[in-house]
């Protein structure tokens, strides 16, 4: 030991109860503020993410809806062409209005969208095509695929907004 080192205080790093230069507690402060900002941008994407399945639910009522109006016009051609008109509107007012807004998603989104909306375009594509060649005027066959159309996107909806 050199005679520098003598003159040099020892450092004691016990801890004492009321020893503190405040360094815990700053850090326990800053550690809270972390944890709550967390907890709010958490919330945050959580709601943003709502639109998503608020557009799934959209799409699943609207093609639902189209279903039984086509169930309705039977076999004319106008009222079908009308319909189609009317479906294809309300799809872009929900594409327009909710998907613009809905700057955040949840992790695994993309693979409940593909799903969603792959199942939704398969089963459409299969029931409309049925339904307008083999039973086209018939009210009952478009009652029974009208939820068997919308399922898909309104079961990504329900996978969606349980994600949240």
């Amino acid at each position: 030991m050199t005679r520098d080192d003598a003159a040099r205080p020892v450092r004691d790093d016990t801890d004492r109860p009321g020893d503190h230069d405040g360094s815990e507690a700053v850090a326990s402060a800053h550690a809270a503020r972390l944890v709550a900002d967390a907890d709010r941008l958490a919330g945050s994407v959580d709601a943003a993410a709502r639109g998503y399945a608020r557009y799934l639910l959209g799409l699943g009522t609207v093609t639902a809806a189209w279903f039984v109006a086509l169930g309705l016009v039977g076999a004319s051609d106008r009222g079908v062409l009308i319909t189609g008109v009317g479906f294809g509107l309300a799809v872009a007012a929900l594409s327009v209005g909710i998907l613009p807004r809905v700057p955040a998603s949840r992790r695994g989104f993309a693979r409940r969208w593909v799903a969603s909306m792959a199942g939704w375009a398969v089963t459409l594509a299969v029931t409309l095509t049925v339904g307008l060649l083999v039973f086209r005027p018939d009210l009952a066959y478009w009652l029974v695929a009208a939820p068997l159309a919308a399922a898909p996107a309104l079961i990504g909806a329900l996978a969606e907004r349980r994600s949240v």
